[in-house]
């Protein structure tokens, strides 16, 4: 092989790993029972990977299992989704995730963030887990959202986001309504927290389900 040659194939391989660092990848957390629905709106490719969470497996060895991904494929990561059913303050990654053990999901993957731009670099898919409690309203389960401050009452859904923003040192949002089944993205009000623990209440899209007929 000549030195041209093989200087053309270093070129290639070298553009090539600068392609894959250099786009756009969302990863997603998948609950087992979940996979088939989030397959029929995602497809595995170059901007998204998707890893489908087993029963029983804990959330250090779903990080684990992140990071060794990334580390693999030299990637970086844009924006982390996690896909499950959810209650206040919890969701269910075939095992239930809350304040005391969400952090491992986001904090061992935190060297592989590139943010930059993201207004949500982790976004809960999940129903009401961003809330401290929920009630039924008609057909819709209604999150609400208590001040940090106040005392006596859940912070169940704040101290969920807040812990794993702190964990991954990236903002984290959710939702405090349900969600609809037939997208992957927040909808409705949600809730931001930033890892300095400041919160943003905000409506992602869908505007309100109430007036839109979602609840009835």
């Amino acid at each position: 092989m000549s030195d041209e040659s093989a200087e053309e194939i270093l070129r290639q391989a070298q553009a090539q790993t600068q392609n894959t660092l250099d786009s756009y990848l969302t990863y997603w957390y998948v609950a087992d029972d979940l996979w088939g629905d989030v397959l029929k709106v995602v497809k595995e490719g170059p901007s998204n990977h998707l890893q489908r969470v087993p029963a029983g497996q804990g959330p250090y060895e779903t990080a684990g299992h992140a990071g060794t991904w990334l580390g693999k494929n030299n990637r970086r990561l844009n924006k982390l989704k996690i896909v499950a059913h959810g209650a206040p303050g919890s969701f269910t990654l075939r095992v239930t995730i809350d304040a005391e053990n969400v952090a491992p999901l986001g904090g061992w993957l935190y060297s592989f963030f590139d943010s930059s731009g993201e207004a949500n670099p982790i976004e809960l898919v999940s129903c009401n887990a961003a809330a401290d409690q929920a009630q039924k309203i008609g057909s819709c389960w209604v999150g609400q959202v208590n001040p940090p401050a106040a005392k006596g009452i859940s912070h169940a859904g704040y101290l969920l986001l807040w812990n794993l923003a702190k964990a991954s040192r990236q903002a984290a949002a959710g939702s405090i309504y349900g969600l609809p089944k037939t997208d992957l993205s927040l909808y409705w009000t949600c809730r931001r927290v930033k890892p300095n623990g400041v919160q943003e209440i905000f409506n992602a899209r869908g505007g309100d389900p109430f007036k839109m007929g979602y609840c009835s």
